[in-house]
């Protein structure tokens, strides 16, 4: 098979396409995690529910984990059984915050929980009504307390839950931390197995592991699977498409050294790998500006990757293919 220069300019375009493509299918998948992180209260898709009766502290938890489990980011939840609004907060690491409405607002950060003074989020719709504002400053009524609020999440049209919850931090030396596990439905995220069961012994409770991801997959039909076929059908229609134009350039170095000039080969191959290159980069930098984006770095790496190993494809196909190839 001979390839003329028109065709040869079609299949590179096939090859630009076909990132189009990638990208495409990974701002989904990058979308929908986004989706399941904030509709499922800033949690990852794993993690583990306990729910104790025992009259134990939040405090001696928490120390208990601190103690036990330093090597792994844990971040816990604790959900009131009596007020479904209220939810606590604590975690060893800083968080993902979630996002929240305003220039100036946050979700909590590590130095919050290991702090003595408790700090608020509220949610889209967090009644008014236990919302004081003073001197521009706004706090969220709690127990006969005022707590000072840090930031309100957006709302989220996802959840049909929890847009009036509210979070407050806990800790070893807060005042949340005197409350009792009893009340509350414990979520640890970021445990082990092995992690899971020995909290599981402390609190007396059994570990229910939750994959949060899987449900809500099922929930809104979405089918990962498909996604990680169709990537890879770009990734390898890339590669193969790469090695269709390597083929059908003159492998026959003298062939192409007499007609074209000693460095031809090298002009060939630079000339391939500059247009790819030049396509990734128009890709990474325009792409983002029409779809969503939660991690565009892991695109990129991705594309490095996918870039390396077809230019390695290509430049082994012109030097180490057998002579006798046709010409472009």
């Amino acid at each position: 098979m001979k390839l003329n220069n028109m065709k040869k300019f079609l299949l590179i375009v096939t090859i630009f396409l076909a990132f189009v493509g990638l990208a495409f299918t990974i701002s989904i998948k990058q979308s929908q995690n986004a989706d399941i992180i904030l509709t499922n209260n800033g949690l990852s898709s794993s993690y583990c529910v306990y729910q104790p009766n025992l009259k134990l502290k939040i405090r001696k938890l928490l120390q208990y984990l601190d103690k036990n489990c330093k090597s792994s980011k844990l971040q816990v939840q604790l959900k009131s059984k009596y007020d479904t609004d209220e939810i606590l907060v604590w975690a060893n690491y800083n968080i993902k915050g979630q996002p929240v409405i305003g220039d100036n607002a946050r979700y909590f950060n590590k130095a919050e929980f290991q702090g003595n003074v408790t700090f608020a989020v509220i949610s889209a719709h967090t009644p008014v009504a236990n919302i004081v504002t003073s001197q521009n400053n706004r706090y969220l009524k709690y127990e006969g307390q005022y707590i000072s609020i840090i930031g309100q999440l957006k709302a989220n049209d996802q959840s049909e839950i929890q847009q009036s919850a509210y979070y407050l931090t806990t800790g070893i030396q807060q005042q949340t931390g005197n409350n009792t596990l009893n009340n509350y439905k414990i979520i640890v995220d970021g445990l082990n197995k092995k992690q899971a069961k020995k909290v599981g012994n402390f609190l007396k409770a059994k570990a229910i592991w939750v994959n949060f991801a899987q449900t809500y997959n099922l929930k809104h039909r979405i089918n990962p699977t498909k996604k990680l076929v169709f990537g890879i059908i770009c990734i390898l229609f890339i590669w193969g498409i790469s090695a269709m134009i390597a083929y059908n350039c003159n492998v026959n170095r003298r062939n192409l050294a007499m007609k074209k000039g000693k460095h031809s080969m090298i002009v060939n191959i630079l000339q391939f790998n500059i247009i790819n290159f030049i396509m990734i980069c128009i890709i990474y930098f325009i792409v983002p500006m029409v779809w969503f984006y939660s991690n565009s770095s892991a695109v990129l790496k991705l594309f490095i990757f996918i870039f390396i190993i077809q230019s390695a494809i290509y430049d082994g196909i012109i030097f180490f293919a057998k002579k006798g190839g046709n010409n472009v």
